[in-house]
């Protein structure tokens, strides 16, 4: 799969013990083996949001590859951009994806991953 290159900011602010969100592998699939890579996102159980100056529109149907550090393999999941907003000096730019068709197992992951990260961030 080409992975394209690009301005994109790959900081993250919420850094905590074992796994950490930027361990999370997460790309936008174009299709035809091309993908874009985020390392700046906000991720739950039924959704992402991707902070990028690329953007796609409202109800655009999307394939996201998603690598939890501990899974061993990507899982492609089915999403709908339900929001594009274009950043400003208040805001930045960025867009949220909800999950379609997330079946219960990678749910559960899901919620799993976000639970002991933010119980870690708390203690």
């Amino acid at each position: 799969m080409t992975r394209w290159p690009g301005p994109w900011d790959t900081s993250w602010h919420g850094r905590s013990a074992g796994h950490r969100l930027e361990d999370v592998r997460l790309e936008l699939v174009l299709g035809a083996g091309h993908a874009v890579p985020f390392d700046r996102f906000d991720l739950s159980a039924v959704g992402v949001y991707l902070y990028s100056d690329f953007l796609l529109s409202e109800g655009e149907e999307v394939s996201l590859s998603i690598r939890l550090p501990f899974s061993p393999r990507a899982v492609e999941i089915a999403g709908r951009v339900v929001r594009a907003q274009v950043g400003d000096e208040q805001q930045s730019a960025g867009m949220g994806v909800v999950f379609r068709d997330l079946d219960a197992g990678m749910r559960q992951e899901l919620r799993e991953f976000i639970a002991r990260r933010f119980i870690r961030r708390a203690t």
